[in-house]
């Protein structure tokens, strides 16, 4: 058997779940404070609020991935980013082997789904921490473009420059203690860097179309995929998993 190869997921699972969990710990917190980066409200005298995660009405993303983990990733979204699909096709390289993955990601307002393309299998559930940030967004009172800013700042995050991806200007943001930087443009995150347990993934746009109109079926799952529900939001269940783990007797 040579040093590198390509073997099902299924088969070397636990393996996965032992080197990648930095790396999926890492995700769900940047998850979360991107998310709470973009949100913002209009509030334009005598009109209902409009809930906006961007700064950017529309658009469609290509991205490239390189180093542990190589592919392509598109991104669509309209609505502000209160709907967005996101499809990433990569392959995973730790301790010498590998998965492959063939993933969408369907966010559209407080509901997200997590597609698996190759199995045919999704998971349909609560948007993370969207409640509370919408919540702690009207508490706030009008205009949240300074309430990412806060949470990243909280979880250590600094602003460290500023750049250029794909033609658009980007404020870099970095979070030492979790290994990562963030290239973001109007609440959208072009770049992204995350080095951990002698791993390195990098995420980066290669072309942005702004304000495209995005096909109403992007948005929608293909045929043949079985959606199991999730009533759960998965932050809060990590959260709980936690807490019980810290209850277990030593």
């Amino acid at each position: 058997m040579s040093a590198k190869h390509v073997i099902p997921g299924s088969r070397l699972r636990e393996f996965f779940l032992t080197h990648t969990t930095a790396f999926m710990k890492t995700s769900q917190l940047l998850l979360m404070v991107l998310l709470a980066a973009g949100i913002l409200f209009d509030t334009q005298e005598g009109q209902a609020q409009e809930i906006r995660r961007y700064k950017i009405a529309s658009a469609i993303v290509s991205y490239t991935l390189s180093g542990s983990q190589t592919g392509t990733e598109t991104l669509w979204f309209d609505r502000y980013g209160m709907r967005e699909a996101k499809h990433t096709q990569s392959s995973l390289s730790v301790a010498g082997h590998t998965v492959k993955t063939n993933k969408l990601t369907i966010l559209d307002g407080e509901t997200t789904i997590n597609a698996d393309l190759d199995r045919k299998t999704a998971t349909k559930m609560p948007t993370p921490q969207l409640k509370n940030l919408i919540e702690a967004a009207k508490r706030q009172g009008g205009d949240m473009t300074d309430l990412g800013t806060q949470m990243m700042q909280q979880m250590g995050a600094v602003k460290t420059g500023a750049d250029v991806i794909a033609g658009k200007p980007c404020d870099i943001w970095e979070i030492r203690t979790l290994g990562s930087k963030s290239w973001v443009w109007n609440g959208v995150t072009l770049k992204s860097e995350t080095r951990l347990a002698g791993q390195t993934i990098l995420i980066e746009a290669t072309s942005v179309q702004e304000n495209a109109a995005v096909p109403e079926d992007k948005f929608t799952l293909p045929p043949g995929i079985s959606v199991a529900t999730c009533t759960q939001d998965p932050l809060e269940a990590l959260r709980k998993a936690r807490e019980m783990m810290k209850k277990k007797p030593q």
